[in-house]
């Protein structure tokens, strides 16, 4: 079993690029560290769920998750998307949502964002496809995914499907630019204040938008009511041990107790963390499981 003080580990969640996969190894981001591989798998064999926690899509990564833990299985079947407001599972297809942006707050959203020319994508109803306001940034990241998977469920965010949508888990930008960045975090969490929107990242040039209580820790407390809902179990926070590295982890670093930063995380994420693993690129999950094998 893995073990931190007297409390027993039965489910592992990371966040992906700068944790699972190094930040700096976005052309090979499907080839995975073997220790990640061999511990993970390990885990599952024992009856631990892993759960990969992201902003991003569940369809883009279900060959990710393949790879790293093996076929689709009850302890790897779920997946936290929407940075926390999306829980998808892979044996159902289902999706539950917390939190919806609606019509009226898209629509005010996309003037908003139109005015700083900025790339934009927006998530369908229940996260089985993203619209891109930008084909060629579309295209750019389809053939770095090199997948069926990422080419069918990425579209072309036309005048028309804007108009017809009706809720939306997801909205981000890109090609936010440096010296713009922090304007446009401000102005956004001031002018949609009353709608309860803050703001999040993981990259640079990037800002996802969320609404109302959606964050990745209060989509890994949900998570654990359907885990214990489903099984008849009691499962606690304490049962769970996160692996991080960058703004959007924050939520986790500040309220979970067995957070564990990655080597080469920002310096906010050690702060918090309660313990340090590798960098990224060299198998922080495996190495850290590891250590905790009792």
């Amino acid at each position: 079993m893995f073990k931190i003080n007297s409390d027993e580990i039965k489910i592992i969640i990371t966040d992906i690029d700068g944790t699972l996969y190094p930040m700096d190894h976005k052309a090979l981001w499907r080839v995975n560290n073997q220790q990640n591989i061999d511990w993970v798998k390990k885990a599952i064999q024992n009856n631990i769920y892993f759960v990969m926690n992201t902003g991003n899509l569940p369809f883009f990564l279900k060959d990710m998750l393949i790879d790293i833990s093996g076929e689709i299985n009850d302890y790897n079947k779920y997946f936290i998307s929407c940075t926390g407001n999306l829980i998808y599972n892979f044996k159902t297809n289902e999706s539950i949502v917390e939190n919806y942006f609606d019509k009226e707050l898209i629509m005010k959203i996309v003037d908003k964002i139109k005015k700083y020319k900025l790339v934009y994508f927006i998530a369908s109803e229940n996260g089985d496809v993203i619209y891109f306001s930008d084909r060629v940034f579309k295209e750019k990241l389809i053939q770095q995914d090199n997948s069926l998977n990422g080419r069918l469920h990425r579209k072309d965010l036309t005048q028309e499907i804007l108009n017809n949508f009706k809720y939306s888990p997801r909205i981000s930008m890109k090609n936010v630019l440096p010296q713009d960045k922090l304007e446009i975090i401000k102005i956004f969490e001031e002018e949609f204040k009353d709608e309860k929107i803050n703001t999040t990242w993981w990259s640079d040039d990037g800002v996802d938008l969320t609404i109302g209580t959606t964050n990745k820790y209060n989509g890994i407390k949900h998570l654990l009511k359907i885990i214990n809902s489903e099984n008849d179990t009691n499962l606690t926070l304490n049962n769970v041990i996160y692996f991080g590295d960058n703004e959007n982890d924050l939520s986790v670093f500040k309220n979970l107790k067995y957070c564990i930063a990655v080597n080469d995380a920002i310096p906010e994420i050690k702060e918090l963390a309660f313990d340090i693993s590798c960098d990224s690129k060299d198998g922080a999950i495996g190495f850290y499981l590891k250590k905790i094998l009792v």
